[in-house]
């Protein structure tokens, strides 16, 4: 399905082979100086446009939600790791110590990764 989010909210749905004449009509709308909306594929709509117009429930959204922060904590943890690996490495060859705060901090990172 193919939508068109207007400004005030709300959305026309069109089935998909109208995509080519919903971006001619825009042009045309724009070209004229009028406000047509924003054509959209179902995997550009954002989860919120998407439980408004049924696509998917509340619950499942939130899901979703929490995956994808789950997972940018992961991409955060990991990356911590690897900026202070050098830290380790200096310590384990005898060149510097690595305080206790970027110890715990990467113990707290791999709990994040090993629970994920």
């Amino acid at each position: 399905m193919i939508y068109v989010k207007k400004a005030d909210g709300t959305f026309d749905q069109y089935e998909d082979k109208k995509y080519s004449a919903l971006k001619k009509d825009k042009s045309m709308a724009e070209m004229q100086g009028n406000e047509f909306g924003e054509i959209l594929k179902e995997s550009q709509l954002s989860l919120d446009d998407k439980v408004f117009l049924k696509i998917l429930t509340k619950p499942a959204a939130k899901k979703i939600i929490a995956e994808q922060e789950k997972q940018t904590a992961i991409a955060e943890a990991r990356q911590y790791l690897n900026s202070t690996d050098y830290k380790i490495i200096k310590e384990f060859e005898g060149v510097e110590d690595c305080s206790e705060e970027i110890k715990t901090k990467r113990q707290k990172c791999r709990d994040i990764i090993n629970k994920g």
